[in-house]
Formats: C-alpha cells, structure tokens, sequence
C-alpha cells in the first residue's frame, strides 16, 4: 500500500473528528458524512489506480465487496419494512416512495432507470438490487468480484466453496416473488451465508499459521519434559 495512503486516512480522520466536534445539527452531521464518502471514494480511486493489484490488493477487495454485499441487504431489510399493510387500501405509492428511498440510499436511481426502463415496483427493485450483474452495488455484483479475487490467491479450495454456496443460493431464489416475512426470511439466511465465508476465509488465510504452529509448540514442551526426565533419571 503507498505510504502517502496514510496521510489520506490521517486528513480524513482530522477533518471528521474537527467537524463533528462542538454542537451537532442534522444537517450538519449530514455534511460531515458526505466529506467522509467523498474522501473514502478518493481513496479508493487512488488505491486502484497507484497499487499492485497483488494478494494485499484482492484481500483489500474481497473485504470491501463482503463488506458491501452486507450493507446492501441490511438497507433493503430495513427501509423496506411495509409500515403501510393495512388491507383494501392502494398502497402502491407509498410503496414507491419506499422504494425511492432505498434506491437513493444506494446511489442507484438514476442506474435502475438506465437499467430496467420500467416504472419503480418493489418486485423489479429486488431483482436489480439483488442481482444486477452490472450494478457495483447489487449483490450479485459483490459476489463475483468476491470470487474473481479469491481465484488469484493461492490454497483457495474452501473460500471459493463458501462464495459458490451463496451464489448458488442467490442465483436459485425468485427474488421477484419476496416480500414481508419471506423477503426478512431470504435476507436473513444470506446474510448467514456471508459470514460463513468471511469466517472460511479468515480461517484460511489468516489464523491458518496459529493452527500450524500449535503442533510444533507441544512436540518442543514434550521434548523439553523428555529431557529433564532424562536429565533426573
């Protein structure tokens, strides 16, 4: 990682905590956070054109999709509760306004009408949210970016298990059909499914040495035990 990556994280940080510091409006929280995305996005861009798209740069880009995946499903999860089921009422623009709004969450209106070219409905919102190949933010997106890196790195037998397990699981669901309990329901099993390849990963890649070395710290404690009772005999 270039070293001057570093100065950007300590500016972003001196900026955030000098902003957010003193009395706090809702608008003025809500500057705040858009500093930072403009400078979390800078900060990408530099990473992507200045560092060596080696195995520090796939992990860097598997956290970040594992970590956008997640978000993704969590904003749907939540601004899309039905606060308005009441029935024999035309909720369908109540239902749009909802819609909206978890589409602006996500920076992806103006992407949903280039894309999809029909009128906003929950059903067609799910399926490009979920599944979208072309969309950075969709799920479906995340997952291939997941894999495409994980297959540059080496011992990657069980991570690339674990992702295909939740494409598998997201490419065999009719998202269309989801809504309510169902749509909680779908999210909830997919969200477990992330964490089970995160953990598959951090198994593999990250905590592999300590179960390796864990051998070679007995046999050296029964060697030294062998010798002082060799030595006492």
């Amino acid at each position: 990682m270039p070293r001057v990556t570093f100065e950007y994280i300590n500016e972003m940080y001196l900026e955030s905590k000098e902003a957010l510091s003193g009395s706090l409006s809702r608008s003025r929280v809500t500057a705040t956070m858009d500093l930072v995305l403009r400078r979390v996005q800078h900060l990408h861009g530099f990473l992507s054109a200045t560092m060596i798209h080696g195995a520090a740069w796939h992990f860097l880009r598997i956290g970040q999709f594992i970590e956008r995946a997640d978000m993704t499903t969590r904003i749907i999860d939540v601004r899309s509760v039905d606060l308005f089921a009441e029935p024999g009422q035309d909720l369908e623009p109540f239902s749009q306004l909802q819609w909206r709004s978890v589409l602006r969450s996500l920076h992806a209106m103006q992407a949903y009408h280039v894309c999809v070219q029909q009128p906003l409905t929950q059903p067609l919102a799910l399926e490009f949210l979920f599944k979208e190949r072309d969309l950075p933010r969709s799920v479906s997106y995340g997952l291939a970016r997941i894999r495409g890196a994980l297959r540059a790195l080496p011992r990657n037998d069980k991570p690339l298990k674990a992702i295909n397990r939740v494409v598998r699981f997201l490419d065999h669901e009719d998202v269309k059909k989801l809504e309510g309990t169902t749509l909680h329901r779908f999210i909830d099993d997919l969200q477990l499914r992330l964490y089970e390849l995160d953990q598959s990963i951090d198994r593999t890649y990250f905590h592999a040495h300590l179960r390796m070395r864990r051998p070679a710290r007995k046999r050296a404690a029964q060697l030294q035990t062998d010798g002082a009772t060799r030595a006492s005999a």
